[in-house]
């Protein structure tokens, strides 16, 4: 995955001119989701709204929480051939590999039809759904800007830097409904992200950060036999990890 990140960054920026800095981080940490609303339709007559599901992120538990990023640190424009000065304006491609798994036993309010006839009340989520979770990967691909501040435009043992990106979300769907099952990954909505953090020199070439990460997600997945679960996703992280820079 980070020979693929590398690659993408050096194809969007191109090798022409002053070179600005590389580099490939890996990460993990901790995710908690927000409630979010389920809508679930089905042929024959369903369409349920299933308000405040709780979304366990289960981040220390395998498969773990982690994420790979590439980041590129464009040099500046007063940069010639033999210093490519640090930049302070970057483009990143992050990976995160976050969870989602609903609580089938929590009671929660459901209003609709099931099977063409009308549901009003609190009821079990397993009611309607018997399990819905995202859990080898509620997976996020973001294509991200990021800013750093450098004292003085050098480097520095602490860096500070922020980030917004938007990109795919593609889940490892694994959900039971009327029996059925539906199991793979898929391509299943946006997601979109904001980012603030630090990062802290330890050798000329590696350095390790502190992150604090929002996710949005829009996941609309199909269900096998028809019909799908849709949801929007909140997914706050707090993450570490280390960066080798080339």
């Amino acid at each position: 995955m980070t020979r693929i990140l590398a690659a993408a960054l050096l194809a969007a920026t191109g090798c022409a001119g002053p070179r600005g800095e590389i580099a490939l981080s890996a990460y993990g940490g901790k995710a908690w989701n927000s409630d979010a609303d389920l809508r679930l339709k089905q042929p024959g007559g369903t369409d349920l709204k299933l308000s405040g599901v709780e979304l366990d992120d289960k981040s220390f538990e395998l498969p773990i929480y982690y994420g790979l990023r590439g980041t590129y640190w464009f040099p500046p424009a007063d940069a010639d051939d033999e210093t490519a000065r640090l930049g302070t304006w970057g483009l990143m491609l992050d990976f995160t590999h976050p969870k989602a798994i609903a609580d089938e036993d929590q009671v929660v309010n459901q209003q609709g039809t099931r099977g063409g006839a009308p549901v009003s009340g609190s009821f079990p989520v397993s009611q309607s759904i018997e399990s819905y979770e995202l859990s080898h990967g509620h997976n996020l691909l973001t294509l991200n800007a990021l800013h750093r501040w450098l004292p003085a435009g050098r480097r520095g043992w602490l860096q500070p830097y922020v980030g917004v990106g938007a990109g795919l979300a593609y889940p490892h769907v694994e959900a039971v409904v009327n029996g059925v099952e539906t199991n793979g990954y898929q391509l299943a909505g946006w997601t979109a992200q904001g980012l603030a953090g630090v990062s802290a020199d330890l050798t000329g070439s590696l350095s390790a950060f502190l992150e604090y990460k929002l996710n949005w997600a829009d996941v609309d997945a199909d269900l096998d036999g028809g019909g799908s679960i849709r949801q929007e996703i909140w997914t706050q992280q707090l993450l570490v990890g280390l960066t080798w820079r080339f």
